[in-house]
């Protein structure tokens, strides 16, 4: 995973972030994680909105994964529209440290995956936010370069997804990129260089998740392919 990602959402309670909170928030925070994982979204909300307000310090880690919790729990249940106000508002709070960049990319990343078209829109306009923030992030060019290519915008995604394969040596930043340049190629008509591509990111990232995901599109350019007469 990326230096600077925050985990997806199978990822949504961390271990290393339990001692950051007291006992009581800690239980709060278990609680909202259950009822995430049961899909009791409008509840995991209220948890975490409780558990905010005992954090005053909306700069650091802990606030940080208490409301990506939160925003995770929107888009799972299809409130796009109000995570992407939230992050808006998280990110102009204050300075743009680490956490706050990593809020902003992981909403962007978890939308581009999903790959819908209304939800793209609202991705590119967070990953451009945190890349005003952070414009020397890699791994926000990465994301951005992944968005532009399902948009079609192939010009546009090879540049940045370009700068994010020269500029990270992070695992997940080599594979998404190699994997929607792979997408660029085959917007361009360029079959085995995608292929080469897209293989190559399932050896930087086997995860199973991202491994479906390649492995779709691999199997659309075989089924595109004509056959020998």
């Amino acid at each position: 995973m990326a230096r600077e990602r925050l985990p997806l959402a199978s990822g949504v309670f961390r271990l290393d972030m339990a001692t950051a909170y007291s006992p009581p928030q800690l239980q709060i925070l278990t609680q909202a994680v259950g009822n995430f994982g049961r899909g009791n979204f409008a509840e995991t909300e209220k948890d975490c909105d409780e558990l905010l307000a005992t954090l005053p310090d909306n700069s650091s880690p802990a606030y940080a994964h208490v409301l990506w919790i939160k925003l995770m729990s929107l888009c799972k249940r299809g409130a796009v529209d109000e995570a992407e106000s939230i992050c808006g508002q998280f990110a102009r709070q204050g300075p743009a440290t680490l956490p706050r960049i990593q809020v902003l990319d992981s909403v962007a990343s978890n939308l581009l995956y999903k790959s819908t078209g209304s939800e793209l829109t609202q991705a590119e306009r967070l990953a451009r936010l945190g890349l005003e923030l952070a414009p020397a992030s890699a791994t926000l060019k990465g994301t951005l370069g992944g968005i532009l290519a399902e948009q079609g915008r192939f010009t546009e995604a090879e540049s940045v997804l370009q700068q994010c394969l020269q500029q990270s040596d992070a695992v997940h930043d080599q594979a998404i990129s190699s994997f929607y340049l792979g997408v660029v190629k085959l917007g361009t008509n360029r079959r085995e260089e995608a292929k080469q591509l897209m293989n190559r990111a399932l050896t930087f990232y086997p995860e199973p998740w991202f491994t479906a995901k390649v492995q779709e599109r691999l199997a659309q350019i075989d089924q595109a392919q004509p056959t020998a007469p």
